[in-house]
């Protein structure tokens, strides 16, 4: 079985972004996208390629383009299904 992720908000609240991937849910509130994706993106630290570390992403499609980046960190809630 794979996880995929069927949902992603940022902040809590009226103030919060929220994304979609499930038909299913209802989203009056929420932008609706076809899959969410978390993906390594290289962060560089200094000027050098030593000062390289991998930072995880939760990236959103629609109709094959990304339309959103979201940083992994504090204030980000995700919710999974499996297939």
């Amino acid at each position: 079985m794979t996880q995929k992720i069927k949902s992603i908000s940022v902040g809590w609240g009226q103030e919060g972004t929220y994304y979609i991937a499930d038909p299913k849910l209802p989203h009056d509130y929420a932008f609706k996208v076809d899959h969410i994706q978390q993906e390594q993106r290289p962060h560089f630290i200094g000027e050098s390629d030593s000062g390289c570390i991998d930072i995880t992403v939760y990236r959103g499609y629609r109709n094959d383009k990304m339309v959103f980046e979201i940083e992994s960190g504090s204030g980000v809630t995700l919710t999974f299904w499996e297939e």
